[in-house]
């Protein structure tokens, strides 16, 4: 909106916060299911089932790690972020692999609060990283790529964290889903 133009660095972390949301809300999912199910909300794990709703956290796991390599392979970020980017894919994965082969209760809220962590550190060390990035001719941007990111992780927040009641209530959402 400032410059009349959407940078890409904006979309990469666009597509990041795409990529976690579903492994995110779907792991609070099946912890919540019983309650989702008892209030008719159609949150997948109600819908397809536990097993089918660990499946696709893995997959989405898989693609946010690929995604998450797309600013250091776009120098938005420099080799700090690949290594930090590295480490917090392997733990994230190794938590999605670790639910998606077990059934301990206390899993998917291990996932749901270790997402968060997950992507607060993950752009707290992208902030960082692109102070060392490989073109840092365009770090005088950053300020206003990292503020859309955050808007459109709220964004999207509200829209999955409100899309069971939009289910029931529609038009009440309108401005949330046109904002």
């Amino acid at each position: 909106a400032v410059t009349g133009a959407v940078d890409t660095d904006a979309l990469l972390l666009f597509l990041i916060i795409f990529a976690w949301t579903p492994p995110h809300f779907w792991a609070l999912a099946i912890a919540r299911r019983d309650e989702y199910a008892r209030v008719g909300i159609p949150m997948l794990p109600v819908t397809h089932g536990v097993a089918y709703t660990k499946q696709f956290i893995w997959y989405y796991t898989v693609l946010l790690t690929v995604i998450t390599m797309l600013p250091f392979l776009t120098g938005m970020t420099g080799y700090f972020y690949l290594a930090a980017a590295l480490v917090l894919d392997g733990l994230f994965l190794r938590h999605a692999w670790a639910l998606r082969t077990s059934d301990r209760i206390e899993l998917p809220m291990r996932v749901f609060r270790f997402s968060i962590n997950y992507l607060a550190l993950l752009f707290a060390v992208a902030f960082y990283g692109e102070r060392k990035s490989i073109y840092p001719s365009r770090a005088r941007l950053r300020p206003y790529i990292y503020s859309l990111a955050l808007g459109v992780y709220c964004t999207t927040w509200t829209f999955f964290g409100a899309v069971g009641t939009a289910v029931r209530d529609g038009w009440a959402y309108l401005p949330i889903y046109l904002g």
